[in-house]
């Protein structure tokens, strides 16, 4: 056993950390606000010490199996035949009995085991919901067995155990979330008891108050009842038990909550308009008339402060013609610039294709003057090559020259001498000149 077990079995106070860690637990479900909690801190160790000792004293240490076993079996379609057996019924209590036990584990424990009981696998709020709606057909046959007996109220039970998982977040999403379940909670508001219509009325006021998706949940129940109670308008039934002598201050605050809350939580402003509508078709002015000369202060309160939070239709009307006008200038201009727009990128794409069109011939252009470029530098190295063998020959020539002057000199002096002699000269043999190969092409 912990520490903090034996010091409860024993009555003895655990020590300061302890004390207030196990403090803290307590406040934690008891689903306080930061400041109410960080006040009760606050106190002094034998106080927090008693409040420990009394809620432990008051929790139930039943195990989530136990409930949802316990529901399964009394949902069971066999136990409804006609022979039972005893080994069938072994260990089933009533289901008044599970259920009031449910409710009161349902207020005082933590949220640990809430959370637990409307997980997978014990889905308890599903089990409560189908329990809900087995009970006409359990009530048209009912059984001679005592602990298969439905007793009256439990309808009411369910609804104050799915009322005790709304109280903390997470099961409110599991509640919200259900398919069907909202609605039949809702509907609950045309049973004869007067308490569970009240407790129908404050978990659909709560639902509607969710800041995510609960005012759209709690409007689609209220559309449901609508069709069930064949109200000529939504809300038609709530507002006429709200207008019926006998009804109690707490239905017409409950009633005032939710109006509030669907006024507070529209998602938009068209819902808003709409739900504030609905309102006015169903005869919301005459009770907000009624609850304006009530002796109940907070009952006065709640009506100014939905009439000062109401919206004038003629003046979103107005704003909305005013937008609509906005809106088709806007639209004119809008057009306008899109032929602009279409205008431009026309012009746009038609230059974007000329100037692939110059690149294309750039391209091509490029490689005629690569070509040309080529076929030059071959051309001029030929021209260098035949350059230089035009040189050589016309060295090879100025050579031949020379020799032939040289050898006609010696020839004239041969014959200037011959003839000075009287000596007849053959003529000279003509000069040999070497063949010059041509340039290659």
């Amino acid at each position: 056993m912990s520490s903090s077990g034996q010091d409860l079995a024993s009555n003895v106070m655990p020590e300061k950390e302890d004390l207030d860690r196990m403090f803290a637990a307590v406040l934690t479900s008891m689903q306080l606000s930061s400041t109410e909690k960080d006040q009760l801190m606050q106190l002094s160790d034998a106080r927090k010490w008693t409040l420990i000792q009394k809620d432990n004293s008051r929790k139930i240490l039943l195990p989530t199996e136990y409930f949802t076993d316990q529901l399964t079996r009394h949902l069971d379609p066999v136990l409804k035949g006609k022979k039972v057996t005893k080994k069938q019924l072994a260990g089933l209590d009533t289901s008044f009995d599970v259920l009031t036990k449910l409710e009161k584990t349902l207020r005082i424990n933590p949220a640990s085991w809430i959370e637990e009981f409307v997980d997978h696998p014990n889905n308890g709020h599903i089990l409560l919901h189908d329990f809900i709606k087995d009970l006409p057909q359990a009530a048209h046959n009912k059984s001679p067995i005592p602990v298969l007996t439905r007793a009256p109220g439990e309808h009411h039970l369910c609804l104050l155990c799915i009322h005790a998982i709304m109280r903390h977040d997470y099961g409110l999403r599991k509640v919200l979330n259900e398919d069907g379940l909202m609605n039949t909670i809702t509907v609950s508001i045309l049973n004869e008891n007067p308490a569970t219509r009240l407790a129908a009325l404050e978990m659909l006021a709560q639902a509607a108050a969710d800041p995510h998706d609960g005012g759209i949940v709690a409007m689609d129940a209220i559309h449901y009842l609508s069709a069930v109670a064949k109200e000529p308008a939504r809300f038609v039934t709530i507002l006429q038990q709200m207008l019926e002598p006998g009804c109690s201050l707490e239905f017409k605050k409950a009633g005032m909550r939710l109006i509030a809350n669907v006024i507070n939580f529209a998602p938009d402003l068209n819902m808003l308009v709409y739900w504030q509508m609905d309102l006015e078709r169903a005869g919301v002015d005459e009770v907000i008339s009624a609850l304006e000369i009530s002796n109940d202060s907070e009952l006065k309160k709640m009506a100014q402060s939905y009439k000062a939070k109401l919206v004038s239709v003629d003046d979103i009307v107005s704003a909305r013609e005013d937008n609509l006008r906005l809106y088709s200038q806007s639209a004119e201009e809008i057009a306008s610039l899109q032929m602009t727009v279409e205008r431009l990128t026309r012009a746009r794409d038609e230059l974007r294709n000329q100037l692939k069109e110059v690149q294309l011939k750039l391209n091509d252009n490029e490689e005629v003057v690569n070509q040309y470029r080529k076929e030059t530098e071959r051309l001029n190295t030929k021209l260098l090559e035949a350059s230089s063998i035009m040189t050589d020959q016309n060295m090879m020539i100025e050579e031949h020259r020379k020799q032939l002057e040289q050898l006609e000199r010696e020839q004239a002096e041969l014959i200037t001498k011959a003839k000075k002699d009287n000596i007849a000269l053959a003529p000279p043999p003509p000069p040999v000149v070497e063949p010059v190969p041509p340039p290659s092409a």
